[in-house]
């Protein structure tokens, strides 16, 4: 054999190197980074869980809380919730566009490598066979035959030696493209993970950037009461104060009330007081109306109100609203956060005191 034939060819040698990383090395690593990509993928879909849990708890502050803040909180609840939704797509990008093509990857291409490995070997040895042959018939020539034969197998050896360097050139290129398609099969892949991941990324700020200032605006705004709130504790009401003797008689009491309004039979509006005297001016609106206020505006009148919301209880002593119901109101909120009221089938109870707006 020539020295040349028996020389380790580099390129043959490179070739054997990266089937081998192909095949040995190459497919661990894969599996270990399957691996870690479902461990990233489940802990992502149990935070889209999580955010959901708590976008749907801030969403219950909203039921007791109106006005405002409750838009606040219900668009703070919104945005939680959407880029959940969001992250549960890229972690199912991660899954089926990644993860699974990845396993199914792993197993065709060991198979193809194996093939690649086995016909190379294949080839190369028939190779080897035929330039050892061709070695042989050229010694014998040049021992037995005319120069002329003689240079005609050197030709043919040297041809055929050529053809052998060009197979290991080929299987070399073939071998290194097929390590390249692969590693650029897997960015490919994961890249379809990175760009929803970017989307959630560019959504998560865009939303809370927006919702920013709103939320801020809140929070300065924490000391400043409602528009109704203050409509509610500025407006004047008749407000019963105390007993007193009339006329120094102590059999005969007068009520006196706070600053207040009441009925105006004439324009149908109301007149004001300032004083506790000067209520004693009104006492008899009603004889002088013409007409009966005194089971709407009397102490004991009960007032009415609108549930806003349905208002369900187990306990014996509340009582169920369904949203529109109208209650008559028995007593108001004392500053326990409850009111007691009867609805329209006679049934009493207490229920909480948000859940009704007065008519």
């Amino acid at each position: 054999m020539s020295n040349q034939a028996k020389k380790t060819n580099p390129v043959t040698e490179n070739t054997l190197k990266t089937i081998n990383n192909l095949k040995v090395n190459t497919p661990p690593l894969f599996t270990e980074i399957i691996r870690a990509a479902n461990k990233y993928q489940q802990q992502l879909t149990a935070l889209s869980q999580a955010g959901s849990v708590l976008s749907d708890t801030i969403g219950r502050l909203t039921v007791h809380n109106a006005g405002e803040f409750g838009d606040g909180l219900r668009k703070l609840a919104d945005t939680i919730r959407e880029l959940e939704l969001k992250r549960e797509e890229v972690a199912k990008t991660m899954l089926n566009d990644f993860i699974t093509p990845c396993k199914q990857a792993i197993e065709n291409d060991q198979k193809e490598v194996l093939t690649f490995e086995k016909n190379f070997k294949k080839d190369r040895d028939n190779m080897r066979q035929e330039i050892l042959k061709l070695e042989a018939k050229t010694r014998k020539a040049g021992k037995k035959t005319t120069p002329e034969v003689l240079k005609q197998q050197i030709t043919e050896l040297n041809d055929k030696i050529k053809e052998s360097d060009q197979l290991n050139s080929n299987k070399l290129k073939d071998v290194v493209l097929m390590e390249r398609k692969k590693l650029a099969t897997f960015l490919s892949q994961f890249n379809q993970f990175i760009d929803k991941d970017v989307e959630l990324s560019n959504d998560t700020n865009a939303k809370f950037t927006n919702g920013l200032q709103c939320w801020r605006d809140l929070i300065n705004a924490q000391s400043q009461l409602p528009s109704e709130v203050e409509s509610l504790i500025s407006k004047q009401e008749r407000t019963l104060v105390q007993i007193q003797p009339q006329g120094g008689d102590a059999d005969n009491y007068r009520i006196s009330y706070a600053p207040g309004k009441v009925p105006n039979s004439g324009s149908g509006g109301y007149d004001t007081y300032e004083s506790y005297d000067s209520y004693d001016n009104y006492d008899n609106y009603d004889n002088n109306a013409g007409g009966d206020y005194s089971q709407d505006y009397s102490a004991g009148a009960e007032m009415q109100a609108r549930a806003l919301y349905d208002y369900n209880s187990s306990e014996a002593t509340d009582l169920n609203l369904r949203a529109g119901d109208i209650i008559s109101v028995i007593q108001q909120d004392d500053g326990s956060g409850w009111t007691k009221g009867r609805d329209s089938y006679g049934n009493e109870g207490i229920f909480p005191s948000t859940y009704i707006e007065y008519c």
